[in-house]
Parts: structure tokens; sequence; C-alpha cells
């Protein structure tokens, strides 16, 4: 909508983001915020593309929504069941990983944008059918969407199963047109077209060994 230069609806974007800063304030999030989240590795930065875009891996195979929110949290934190517990973590961790790209991009004149890698290994069709899995996804595109609208330069998903298919046309309804044609499905063969071998982990056909985990 910010892209669409509209200024009635530019402006209510600008208030929303700041009621949703001031509610999340995503650069002051700690790792008691995201106990269960960070530990899991699901989702780590692993350098630069060939075009000098700061890159993130997220693996599906590490992510397990049921154990989000199952840690300690803040006192402030005041949800009031596990559920909501285990999506406001997973808020957290999608914005803590967002500004954590942004602030590891070079100054100008480097792109100020991100590139993901999205690993679907081990997707399997019923988990899109569970409630927390579903407002997990949809918070994830609405940050993504509204609070970063024009960070994300690439999403190359690989390793997608035959069944994600149907959980594909399930969740690009909720996607614009612009965040959709930066979304590529590909093979591990290609990831190496945007990103140098000795930057691509091994499992992708790269050299370079797994990335650690993000530090707070």
């Amino acid at each position: 909508l910010a892209r669409q230069e509209k200024m009635g609806v530019s402006t209510d974007l600008f208030f929303e983001q700041i009621r949703w800063r001031a509610r999340w304030r995503p650069k002051r999030i700690s790792l008691d915020q995201i106990p269960n989240a960070l530990p899991s590795g699901a989702w780590r930065l692993c350098g630069y593309s060939k075009e000098g875009v700061i890159i993130s891996n997220y693996k599906l195979k590490y992510w397990n929504a049921d154990i989000y929110g199952t840690g300690s949290t803040k006192s402030s934190d005041k949800a009031s069941n596990s559920f909501k517990r285990g999506v406001d973590e997973y808020v957290r961790y999608v914005a803590f990983m967002i500004e954590l790209m942004i602030s590891n991009i070079p100054p100008p004149p480097a792109i100020q944008k991100f590139m993901l890698i999205f690993d679907l290994q081990e997707f399997y069709p019923s988990i899109v059918l569970k409630t927390n899995v579903r407002h997990m996804i949809w918070n994830l595109i609405y940050v993504a969407q509204a609070q970063y609208p024009e960070r994300l330069h690439r999403v190359l998903l690989v390793n997608a199963p035959y069944g994600f298919a149907v959980a594909w046309r399930l969740i690009s309804p909720h996607l614009d047109k612009k965040t959709v044609s930066k979304i590529h499905f590909v093979t591990t063969a290609q990831i190496a077209a945007e990103v140098d071998l000795s930057v691509l982990p091994i499992e992708y056909g790269g050299t370079h060994d797994e990335y650690p985990l993000p530090a707070i």
C-alpha cells in the first residue's frame, strides 16, 4: 500500500507502524522474550548475496510452533494463555530477526533490503491446519508487509515438497502482488546463481559450514 503512494493509506500505515512498534519494541527484544524460538536454530544469518544483499536462512524442520510460549517471559508479558504466548513469542522472533538483518546491512550504496532462503524440508500439509501455526503465518505476513514493506528483496523457497502446493494456495492470497513477485521456488543448484559457493552452506551446494545461531 505504501508503494502505491496513496496519501491517506500511507498516513494510516504510518500510525499503524507507530502503534505496532510501541507495543512490540522490536529493537529492544531480549533473549528471555524469545526463549524457545532463538535456540531452535530455525533462523540464522548466512552472509551476503552476489549483489551484496544480506541473507538469512529459515529451516522449517527446526520450527516447532507448539513449544513457543512455554518458556519464561518478562513480567510485562500479559498473555493469559499458552496459545497467545506462543503467537506473541513468534511475532517477537520475526521482529528480532528482521531488525538483526537490518542492523547488519552496510550503509548505502549497499542495497537496504534482505534476502531469505526459506527451506521447506520436512513440511507436511496438515501443519497448516493447526490454529497456532496459521496465526503465526498470518503474523509473519503482516509484519513483513505492514511493518517492513520495502525491506524484502527476494525469497527463495527451496526443498518444497509436493504437498506444499496446497499450503501455498492458502497462503498466497494473503500476499500483495509485489510480495508474490519476489518469491521464487528454486532448486539448491539455482541458489548458486544468487550466492557465491564460498558463502552458501554445504547443504545447499556451497562450501560454508553451518552458520552460528544469532546472538543478542
